[in-house]
């Protein structure tokens, strides 16, 4: 369900800057193209299951999303997803857009 919102936000947002990284977990990475595909993802998708990115980002689940400003810091951490989240990633991006400028 997050998928679509989140790749339209992505497109909505690509031009001023904003960066969306998907991360796949699975230790089988072979359905990972085919699902992009499928659900037309134009932002990346890492290969993370043998990497240390799933623990540095606290990962317990998925949807998972963390907001990092330009700057590298870590905004907010979103545990799985509601529509209602869409709204609060709009607030974030205003407000590091604003802090950045």
């Amino acid at each position: 369900m997050s998928i679509p919102m989140v790749q339209d936000f992505y497109a909505r947002h690509q031009r001023d800057g904003m960066v969306v990284l998907g991360l796949n977990i699975d230790d089988d990475p072979s359905g990972v193209y085919g699902f992009v595909k499928e659900f037309k993802m134009t932002y990346p998708v890492l290969l993370a299951a043998n990497s240390s990115v799933p623990s540095d980002y606290e990962v317990e689940g998925i949807p998972h999303f963390v907001f990092i400003d330009p700057q590298g810091n870590v905004e907010r951490v979103y545990q799985g997803f509601s529509p209602a989240m869409v709204q609060a990633w709009e607030e974030d991006l205003t407000a590091a857009l604003k802090k950045n400028s």
